[in-house]
């Protein structure tokens, strides 16, 4: 392989290059300087959060706690229980590790940690965690699956909503 100048070099100097240009500091696993953390690497460095907005939380459905309904709600909310019903959000939804959701879930946006059954229409993004589980349909602008997650089911990928301005000339 070469470098931009030219000069040959081997694969983990490749490796090196690349995640100079990237702005990335690889960690080493053992003794071996090739075989890099990758995932945790760009999590630690943020580039798998980087569009997640923080919002604050503002209701737990915490671990234990089982609920059957509809939930209606404004800015953040994280379930970690078992919830069954209809879900319809303008904040983002996180669903915590040990959470069972079977819902139709209309939000801004949403985080799988856990378990979910349903159908799910997603105004800006949908991020399912490697320890996350869908069954369902989705409808998204963005849709982020980590490796060792699981999607079963079919995505329709939508165009982000956006509000536009019309101008009407008079003639």
């Amino acid at each position: 392989m070469l470098d931009d100048s030219g000069r040959i070099i081997n694969e983990c100097q490749c490796a090196q290059l690349y995640f100079e240009k990237l702005k990335i500091k690889p960690v080493a696993i053992g003794s071996n300087p090739v075989a890099l953390k990758l995932v945790n690497n760009h999590k630690e460095n943020g580039m798998w959060e980087k569009k997640k907005k923080i919002e604050e939380v503002q209701a737990v459905l915490g671990k234990g706690a089982e609920f059957i309904g509809k939930l209606i709600f404004d800015g953040a909310v994280r379930i970690d229980g078992d919830f069954q019903g209809e879900i319809y959000g303008q904040g983002s939804l996180e669903i915590g590790g040990g959470a069972l959701v079977k819902a139709n879930i209309a939000v801004k946006a949403i985080y799988i940690c856990g378990n979910v059954q349903g159908s799910i229409e997603v105004k800006e993004r949908i991020n399912i965690n490697s320890t996350g589980k869908f069954t369902g349909d989705v409808r998204t602008p963005v849709f982020v699956i980590e490796e060792g997650a699981l999607f079963d089911g079919r995505s329709h990928m939508v165009e982000a909503v956006e509000e536009k301005i019309k101008i009407y000339s008079v003639d």
